[in-house]
């Protein structure tokens, strides 16, 4: 690289052109050095502010150099200079995105495809931060645009279908996901917001049908086992809805919220021993005060009240803040004398 630089340096126009600066650029990213491809890319930038090549780089630079604020101050130099470069919108979007300031970075991406509609990008980075930023309205909006506009894709329904699940529009969202399954047959997220769908509607068993073929596309999925266990307990098939929720457990990281949701199941069927085998077994695989909590409760409902006080103790010890929700779960116990001893006493 370093000699094909020598080479072009003996044409003395190439020194003051953008190409010039672009190839600096590389050479500059190859050695490690950021800060100077980034001063290339601006470089070269001044001289032909519509340059894609340097634009798209300079997007890089900047995450690379994390020059945000110089980077934020020379793109909107560049789109004063130049309001329809639509590419120095996006990553003026970007930028704005990276520093959070989230309702600027919305602006600046919509005039990116505004500017140049045939801008596939521009589309999906504004539906994707209206989704962040919970806009599934104006998501929704710049989705339904893309399909007419674009070739449908797979993805794009799928954020389509949580949109309209978030805006309460079940109907367009069976019809988005049933879109997307005949789209592509094997997209287990389509199957999965499907059943989510139902399971609003209240259908349990084409929810459970729905989520069981999500599960069979993808059995790792922590989300899709839930969906089905929960399904069984919904159709009052316990034996079916325990076997999934063992299975859940057994994943290879299940997140806490899955193992409250099986104690507290447990609890309901009065099946206690299996409950403090699953709260032991949290113990390896994740983590919550919550489960300290859990445990007291197990033995309050044993009629185990000197255990259970002593466990209560140490869970408000560990986290106080939770006892909120120990008493969600068993709201009969905020009148026990004995355990109201015991909060006041950490007050």
């Amino acid at each position: 690289m370093k000699e094909l630089l020598k080479e072009l340096k003996t044409f003395s126009k190439l020194n003051y052109s953008a190409e010039f600066s672009i190839i600096h650029s590389y050479n500059a990213e190859y050695s490690g050095d950021h800060e100077n491809m980034f001063y290339h890319l601006k470089d070269a930038l001044i001289i032909d502010p519509q340059n894609l090549e340097a634009l798209e780089r300079m997007r890089n630079a900047t995450i690379l150099t994390k020059k945000y604020d110089e980077s934020l101050e020379f793109h909107s130099k560049l789109i004063d200079e130049s309001p329809y470069n639509y590419m120095a919108w996006y990553n003026l979007g970007q930028i704005y995105s990276a520093l959070s300031e989230y309702e600027n970075a919305i602006d600046s991406l919509e005039y990116s495809f505004i500017i140049n509609s045939n801008f596939e990008l521009g589309y999906l980075e504004f539906g994707e931060l209206c989704m962040l930023t919970g806009n599934y309205i104006k998501a929704s909006i710049v989705y339904e645009e893309y399909l007419q506009r674009f070739e449908g894709d797979s993805e794009v329904y799928a954020n389509l279908i949580q949109c309209n699940i978030k805006l309460k529009n079940l109907k367009k969202a069976r019809e988005c996901a049933y879109n997307s399954i005949k789209m592509d047959p094997f997209n287990d997220e389509a199957y999965y917001l499907l059943g989510l769908i139902y399971k609003k509607l209240r259908n349990w068993q084409k929810a459970l049908n729905a989520f069981h073929k999500a599960m069979d596309l993808d059995e790792e999925r922590e989300e899709y086992i839930d969906g089905v266990a929960e399904m069984y307990l919904k159709l009052k098939d316990y034996k079916k809805a325990e076997h999934y929720f063992d299975m859940l457990i057994d994943t290879s990281t299940p997140e806490e919220q899955y193992y409250i949701k099986y104690i507290l199941y447990l609890l309901k069927q009065n099946k206690y021993n299996k409950a403090k085998e699953v709260i032991k077994i949290s113990e390896d695989a994740a983590y919550s005060p919550l489960f300290n909590y859990l445990e007291a409760l197990i033995k309050f409902r044993q009629n185990n009240k000197k255990e259970a006080l002593l466990s209560l103790d140490n869970a408000i010890l560990e986290s106080k803040e939770d006892c909120k929700q120990f008493f969600k779960w068993a709201p009969e116990l905020k009148f026990d004398k004995d355990v109201i001893s015991v909060i006041n006493y950490y007050k």
